[in-house]
């Protein structure tokens, strides 16, 4: 049976034409293109008998064969009722052997049909459904930030402000995407006047980021082309503020000249609002608060971070004058400093003389004051050794139990000649005898 199917769909040339027309009598007409003889087989090897050999290719010199209209062939309702999937009463009346197989092969034609049918469908109808649901996703890279645009009318709702990551938003929508990392605008060369009037050439960079809280604003206000306003902003803030800066400042002290013209360019761009969270990002001093603050204070609804001054140039007449200032310049700081260095030494001079004064008086003074010190030393020592001496003389005196003036004045007399070291005492005569030694 397998087999059949394919056998019966061999003849590809053949057009059929089916119409149905109800009336008294349902009638059936099948066009075919080229004549054939309509029969059903019984086998394999019977519709390969039956379907007619392909026609020779046709040779450049003969002429195609003439036109030959289909014909027409009639069935009646009872025979048009066999072509569906279900068995037809007509074979009741067939030999058995036929039926079993013409009923077999019309019901597994036409269920293979209508199976054949559904099965492209459903997945047409799969595919469609993967396509709308993977085109309803958008992408927003980690540096990006958006709205959300109908692609049909090209409208876009800058109501809500997508940042990175996968949204649904729908298969009719994308996103207006909008950079979420930072701006960079880079001035070469740029021509500016200093506080001396002078026309000199500085190359500067500087870095600005969108602020998300704000991005509606800035859409509604500048559209798409916000960088040209931005630029065109930036540059003049620059050029206004570089004129309070003079040609030394310029070329010393950079530092100071690049701060200042970063918060010249922060004033506009900037404006005097906070940030929406203060915690989340850092607000400038003495800032408005976000919600009271209004769309002019608010500046240009971004935020400049950084700014670099790289170089500064100035003309070769203009460098030869500024040399030229600067030798004059030292030639005066040098005599100056040398006049300085001849009062300087002189003041030093008389500085050191008034302190040698006061050096040798300050000694002077403590030399007195240390005789002073040490007359006064040896009377007080004298006066503690004699009152020493004369308490122990009386003590001396009372455990000897001596009353007798002469002998006190003996005993004293020993005491001060035992004092010297050039004396030797002789004890032991009727009177003593004093000399001196060798």
């Amino acid at each position: 049976m397998s087999q059949s199917l394919p056998s019966l769909q061999r003849n590809q040339n053949e057009e059929v034409e089916l119409s149905t027309v109800i009336s008294n009598q349902t009638t059936i007409e099948l066009g075919i293109t080229n004549p054939t003889v309509i029969q059903v087989a019984s086998s394999d090897q019977d519709l390969i008998e039956s379907s007619p050999s392909p026609p020779p290719p046709y040779e450049t010199s003969e002429e195609p064969p003439p036109y030959d209209p289909p014909q027409r062939v009639h069935f009646s309702s009872q025979e048009a009722e066999s072509t569906s999937c279900a068995p037809s009463q007509e074979t009741n009346q067939r030999d058995p052997e036929s039926e079993s197989t013409e009923v077999e092969i019309m019901e597994d034609s036409c269920c293979y049909q209508q199976r054949g049918k559904l099965v492209p469908l459903f997945v047409v109808v799969a595919i469609v459904f993967i396509s709308v649901l993977c085109s309803s996703y958008s992408d927003l890279h980690y540096y990006e930030m958006g709205f959300s645009r109908n692609k049909l009318n090209g409208k876009t709702d800058s109501s809500k402000v997508y940042s990175s990551g996968r949204h649904w938003i729908g298969p009719s929508h994308s996103f207006k995407v909008f950079k979420a990392d930072a701006h960079i605008e880079y001035f070469k060369e740029l021509a500016v006047f200093n506080k001396e009037k002078m026309e000199i050439h500085i190359t500067c960079s500087l870095q600005y980021f969108l602020r998300k809280e704000d991005l509606s604003r800035l859409y509604r206000k500048y559209g798409v082309a916000y960088k040209a306003i931005m630029r065109s902003t930036i540059l003049a803030a620059i050029r206004n503020n570089a004129a309070g800066y003079s040609i030394d400042e310029y070329l010393k002290s950079r530092t100071l000249v690049a701060k200042g013209l970063l918060e010249a360019v922060k004033d506009v761009v900037d404006g005097k609002c906070c940030r929406a969270s203060c915690t989340d990002h850092k607000c400038r001093t003495g800032c408005v608060s976000y919600d009271t603050c209004t769309d002019k204070q608010r500046g240009m609804f971004a935020e400049v971070r950084f700014l670099q001054l790289q170089d500064v140039k100035i003309t070769a007449e203009q460098s030869q004058r500024y040399l030229t200032q600067v030798l004059e310049q030292e030639k005066k700081d040098t005599e100056v400093f040398k006049q300085g260095k001849t009062v300087t030494e002189k003041e030093t001079e008389l500085l050191r003389k008034e302190v040698e004064v006061l050096a040798e008086e300050i000694k002077q003074n403590a030399t007195v004051k240390a005789n002073l010190i040490s007359a006064e030393a040896d009377v007080s020592a004298t006066a503690v050794l004699e009152n020493a001496r004369t308490s122990g003389l009386e003590i001396m005196f009372s455990t000897l139990n001596i009353t007798s003036s002469e002998l006190k004045k003996s005993l004293d007399y020993v005491r001060s000649l035992n004092g010297h070291s050039n004396v030797n005492i002789y004890i032991g005569f009727s009177h003593m005898v004093a000399r001196e030694g060798p």
